[in-house]
């Protein structure tokens, strides 16, 4: 009991300590119309693809996609070179199945078109934590020396609690 007490005293200390300052109106209006262009640069992960591939569907930002992009040109490459070794018609028929999926898959990965993610609100917060919400797929907006948070979904796995608390529990456990 006192370990769940101390953890929940723990994150909000975290929270306290984070920032968490509704900035919407601000942001609104530095992405007026006429600056908008501007600043688009300066907004990470602020699209989302959707990606039909052989193995399933892919979800994630552009840094996820181009990650797994680059997963799959090695694999296809070194099954392209493990080709020329084989004797066996089976083996060669199952492989060259093999790298139609993989060509397959960069095919719909070079298709695909990104979705712009609807932000709710935006939270100012410290340089510290927009790059750990980056490195989790969030939207983060560097504008002008601060740091802000584009809430994108208010409810499910990936709304704003649950991501501050997946978010405490990996510091937690990088630093125990």
């Amino acid at each position: 009991m006192t370990i769940r007490m101390e953890s929940i005293q723990q994150y909000q200390e975290f929270l306290k300590n984070a920032l968490l300052i509704d900035q919407s109106r601000l942001i609104d209006q530095i992405l007026h119309p006429d600056n908008y262009a501007d600043h688009m640069n300066d907004i990470h992960n602020n699209e989302t693809f959707s990606i039909e591939l052989t193995t399933g569907k892919l979800i994630g930002t552009l840094d996820l996609v181009t990650e797994i992009k680059a997963d799959i040109e090695n694999v296809l490459q070194a099954k392209k070179n493990k080709l020329s070794n084989i004797w066996s018609l089976s083996e060669m028929d199952k492989l060259k199945n093999e790298i139609s999926k993989l060509e397959a898959d960069l095919n719909s990965i070079d298709d695909a078109i990104s979705l712009r993610r609807y932000i709710f609100n935006w939270l100012l917060v410290p340089y510290w934590l927009s790059k750990e919400l980056k490195s989790f797929g969030q939207v983060v907006f560097d504008c002008l020396g601060c740091h802000y948070w584009g809430i994108s979904s208010i409810s499910g796995d990936d709304s704003y609690e649950v991501v501050l608390s997946s978010l405490f529990d990996e510091l937690n456990e990088k630093h125990c």
